[in-house]
């Protein structure tokens, strides 16, 4: 995992947090401006957390990756790599619902 604080622009600080481990990638890019990165922190800890839980307790087939990328100056996808494959351009919520959904967990 590595977390770190870079201007994204001229006085536009990111947050990036960034972690592969095992079979979640998960890329995170948000606002660092006081105030603002909190929620997109929450959202990415969350994500991490329900992710790993689902892969420890075998709710998500094997083979497959869960890899997910939001940044808020641009990109937002996240893609399940398994069989079905899936995807979704709205990065961390999209991961967030696909792992509520009863059908990773069947």
């Amino acid at each position: 995992m590595l977390a770190a604080i870079a201007d994204v622009a001229a006085g536009l600080p990111a947050v990036c947090y960034l972690l592969a481990y095992g079979r979640l990638g998960l890329f995170v890019q948000v606002d660092g401006r006081e105030g603002r990165s909190r929620r997109g922190l929450e959202d990415a800890a969350d994500l991490q957390e329900r992710a790993l839980a689902a892969f420890a307790q075998d709710r998500l087939p094997p083979p497959g990756r869960l890899v997910v990328a939001d940044s808020f100056v641009g990109v937002r996808r996240w893609r399940w790599t398994g069989d079905p494959p899936d995807g979704g351009l709205e990065g961390l919520a999209g991961a967030l619902d696909w792992l509520a959904d009863p059908v990773v967990r069947a």
